[in-house]
């Protein structure tokens, strides 16, 4: 406007995106939708309507998207109760297991862990700065919890911590 261009890049709420499937293809070959530039999941619906599928996603930023296939599974998992919600969520780029692929469903979750899973689900870019006195600007999960604070989701403790390898309380998990 009057000569004035602002690339707007990032938005304070969800944008929805539409797209049409072709005609005849397999809506079951896609598991998710990733941000091209990271590789990053988005939040991703493909539903059935009037005949057509369609994709819906959802993102906080402006990027170019990719419908991708992505199924996962972990033997781990296999024949538990949750499964299936592990294998779905690994399929849409949210978890990835802890070492050697497994999903070692018995097990705690940390802070850190718990931080990336959020931002992994809401589509949210990993790539916050983390003002934690105790989360290292190169540690693998610096980003994710420099965005779930960025966004509000996450908070630390009052000593200027994090605590990134302590095991989340379902009240921390909550608030």
């Amino acid at each position: 406007y009057g000569g004035k261009t602002v690339e707007v890049d990032r938005f304070s709420r969800y944008v929805q995106r539409i797209i049409e499937l072709p005609v005849g293809y397999d809506a079951s070959k896609i598991t998710t939708a990733i941000r091209a530039d990271d590789g990053e999941h988005v939040p991703t619906q493909v539903y059935q309507k009037d005949g057509k599928y369609y994709a819906k996603i959802n993102s906080l930023t402006n990027s170019t998207y990719a419908l991708i296939y992505n199924q996962q599974s972990f033997a781990d998992a296999s024949g538990k109760w949750y499964a299936a919600a592990a294998d779905e969520m690994a399929s849409r780029c949210v978890i990835f297991g802890r070492s050697n692929g497994k999903f070692d469903g018995e097990a705690n979750v940390t802070r850190a862990e718990f931080a990336a899973m959020i931002v992994r689900a809401l589509g949210l870019p990993e790539t916050g700065d983390s003002n934690f006195s105790d989360v290292s600007g190169t540690a693998w999960c610096a980003g994710a919890i420099g965005a779930a604070s960025e966004y509000g989701i996450i908070y630390g403790y009052t000593d200027g911590s994090f605590r990134p390898n302590q095991n989340i309380t379902r009240q921390e998990a909550m608030a």
